[in-house]
C-alpha cells in the first residue's frame, strides 16, 4: 500500500467550499491579466490524442473531477461527446456553462466533491483531471476513478510538476490564503504513476510543458502586469527553452500523463 503524503481531508463545511469559491475567482484573475498562454502548449499535446479517441468510438462519456471552468473544452477543444463535470466551487462551475456551452451532445455540471465517487461503476470511458488532483486526497480521488471508468478506456491527467524549481520558489513565496487551497501540494510524476498502477492502469503517454512560460505567467498574472515592451520577446525565448527542457524530461510546470485502465 502506497502512503499518501498529499493526504487531505475531504471538503465537509460551507467555509471550505466558499475558500474554494475565492481561490477559483482570484486564480482566474491571475490567468485573465497574464501575458503569457502557456496553456497553448498543453493545447498541442492534448488536442490530437483526445480527438483521435473520441473519432475512433460512437460515443464517449467524459467525467471530469474538479473541472473547474470545464477545462477538458478549453484544452481540447472536442465538443462531440456525453460531458459530467463535478467540483466543489460555485463561482467555477457558473464559468464552465459558458465553457461548455459548445458541447454537441449532453452536459451535466453537478457541485460535488471529487473525492468521492460520483459515477456508477464502469460508466466513462474517458476522465479527464485537469490542475484538481494536487487539491485532493489523490489516492482517495484515484480509486473513484477506478471504478468509475470503463476497461479499455483513458485517464488524462495534467498537474503541476513537483520538480520544477522556479514554480516551487513561486509556491514559497505565495503561500494558500487567496491563491492556494488548504493542503495543496504540487505532485511528483513518479508517485502518480505508482497510485495509478496500483489501481490497474497502465501509463501509455507521458511528457512536460511550460517548463518557464508557465511560472512567468503565473508571476505577470499576480503582479497584474498588462503591458510589456519585451514581452513578445520573452515569451519566444520561454517557448523555445520550454521545447528544449520537455525533450530533455528534466521537469515543467506541468507534467502530463495519459493512462489506460486494464484491470
Amino acid at each position: 500500500m502506497i502512503d499518501d503524503p498529499h493526504d487531505m481531508q475531504s471538503l465537509d463545511t460551507m467555509e471550505e467550499a466558499v475558500h474554494f469559491d475565492l481561490v477559483a475567482k482570484r486564480g482566474s484573475c491571475i490567468e485573465a491579466s497574464s501575458l503569457v498562454d502557456w496553456k497553448e502548449q498543453l493545447r498541442r499535446i492534448l488536442k490530437p490524442i483526445l480527438t483521435d479517441f473520441v473519432e475512433s468510438r460512437p460515443s464517449v462519456l467524459v467525467y471530469e473531477p474538479g473541472c473547474g471552468e470545464a477545462s477538458f473544452f478549453e484544452m481540447t477543444k472536442v465538443h462531440d461527446v456525453d460531458y459530467i463535470g463535478s467540483d466543489v466551487s460555485l463561482q467555477s462551475l457558473l464559468k464552465a456553462l459558458k465553457t461548455s456551452r459548445g458541447a454537441n451532445r449532453m452536459r451535466l455540471l453537478v457541485r460535488a466533491d471529487a473525492n468521492r465517487q460520483l459515477l456508477a461503476d464502469d460508466k466513462a470511458d474517458l476522465v479527464f483531471c485537469h490542475a484538481a488532483l494536487h487539491h485532493l486526497k489523490i489516492l482517495a480521488a484515484l480509486h473513484a476513478i477506478a471504478r468509475s471508468i470503463k476497461r479499455g478506456s483513458l485517464l488524462v491527467i495534467s498537474e503541476p510538476d513537483a520538480l520544477n524549481p522556479i514554480a516551487a520558489i513561486g509556491r514559497i513565496i505565495v503561500r494558500r490564503g487567496c491563491y492556494h487551497t488548504k493542503g495543496e501540494k504540487a505532485l511528483l510524476p513518479t508517485y502518480v504513476q505508482q497510485c495509478c498502477t496500483m489501481l490497474g492502469f497502465k501509463l501509455i503517454y507521458q511528457t512536460r510543458c511550460a517548463s518557464l512560460s508557465g511560472p512567468l505567467s503565473y508571476f505577470l498574472g499576480l503582479l497584474s502586469v498588462k503591458e510589456w515592451r519585451l514581452m513578445k520577446l520573452v515569451s519566444d525565448l520561454c517557448s523555445y527553452l520550454d521545447v528544449l527542457l520537455s525533450r530533455l524530461n528534466l521537469w515543467g510546470y506541468y507534467f502530463v500523463q495519459i493512462y489506460e485502465r486494464v484491470i
